[in-house]
Order: C-alpha cells, then structure tokens, then sequence
C-alpha cells in the first residue's frame, strides 16, 4: 500500500476514487528530518528536567533525613541537657538532704531512746521507801 492511500478509507480505495483532501494531507506532512529533530529535542528537554526533578527529590530526601535527626535525636539532647539535667540535680540533692534529715532525725531518736532508758534507770534503781 503506498504511503499516500494509509489516509483514504477502504471505500475509497475500492473505488478508485482520489480526492482533493487526500492529497493535500500528504503535502501539508511535515519533513520527517524536521519531526524528528523536534522529537530528539523535546526529548532531551524532558530527560533534563527529569534528572532535575530526581535530583531536586534526593536533595530534598536529605533534608528531611537531617531534620527528623534534629528533631528526633539532637532536639531530646538539647532539653534533656537545658531543662531536665538541673532539675534532677537538684531533686538528687534535696534527696540526699532528706536522707541525711532521716538519719539525724534516727540518731535524735536514739538518743532520746538512751536518755528515757537512763531515767527509767535511775526511778527503776531506787526503792520506793528510801
């Protein structure tokens, strides 16, 4: 089938009939050059901004890895370290301070214990007609 009949219909290649359209399709068919370096240069066109577009999409997958390091890692450090690491020092202290109050306050009872014991002692040693 030649090139200029893949337009006409199978009607009119049966009856032989060549109209004016038909024609003028095949002279108005752009250079087959012409199309294909228009072709080759809008591929090239999209495969550039392809390679831009992955490499915007890595670039920015980076970014994202880095921040949710910051706010998954660094950022605990941070308020840990600001915040919570006096906080604890000081309630280390005042615990230390409230042991230290418990073992005064058990050492006062001792002696206080010593010191009834000690009265008790002396009405216990003395006879009650003497």
């Amino acid at each position: 089938m030649p090139p200029a009949d893949k337009f006409r219909t199978k009607s009119d290649r049966l009856c032989g009939r060549s109209d004016f359209l038909h024609d003028k399709l095949m002279v108005m068919e752009p250079n087959h050059d012409d199309l294909l370096r228009e072709t080759y240069r809008l591929s090239r066109e999209n495969n550039k901004m392809l390679h831009a577009m992955r490499r915007s999409a890595f670039i920015g997958g980076i970014f994202k890895f880095i921040f949710y390091i910051l706010i998954l890692v660094v950022a605990p450090l941070w308020l840990f370290n600001t915040y919570l690491a006096p906080m604890l020092e000081q309630l280390n202290e005042t615990m230390s301070q409230v042991r230290g109050a418990g073992s005064q306050a058990q050492s006062q009872f001792d002696s206080f214990q010593q010191a009834w014991q000690q009265f008790q002692s002396q009405f216990s040693s003395q006879k009650p007609g003497e």
